[in-house]
């Protein structure tokens, strides 16, 4: 299986700062063509806690509207045994301050309100400095192929 072939990257927020300077929103990605996002948080060396959360909008730019989701997080550092899934409310979840973790939220196309398929994660200014990175996983798509139709425009 040639997973390229079966999902679609894209690089949400490159590995970064997290600061005010910088920016915590990250790129939208619609899911009109996709029936399921996966989004992948990975923190590196973590200053201070930071929150995330997931909004939906009508178009791919411009603040949403905040969304509860569904995360399983790996917060041993470096480790790989994922929590269970836990639904949270649209505040997000207040992520640890344990270097070298990561997140996996999921969000259903199903479950997003009508005419708004533009979805994004947003991390927010954490008091100290922190690096992360956040990936987005999109799956089931309606044109499976060499190459996926476009996500981000």
């Amino acid at each position: 299986m040639l997973l390229s072939q079966q999902v679609k990257f894209v690089n949400a927020l490159p590995p970064i700062e997290l600061n005010a300077a910088n920016g915590g929103d990250c790129d939208y990605v619609s899911l009109e063509n996709y029936g399921h996002l996966t989004i992948v948080i990975q923190q590196g060396v973590v200053g201070a806690a930071s929150t995330a959360t997931v909004q939906t909008h009508t178009t791919n730019s411009g603040a949403g509207t905040a969304v509860g989701f569904s995360y399983r997080a790996e917060t041993t550092a470096a480790g790989d045994t994922l929590d269970d899934l836990t639904a949270v409310e649209s505040t997000g979840i207040a992520m640890g301050t344990t270097n070298n973790t990561m997140y996996i939220i999921e969000i259903d196309a199903a479950t997003l309100a009508e005419g708004s398929p533009w979805v994004r994660a947003q991390l927010s200014d954490p008091a100290g400095d922190s690096f992360g990175s956040v990936l987005y996983i999109l799956s089931k798509p309606r044109y499976a192929g060499d190459t996926m139709p476009t996500a981000i425009a």
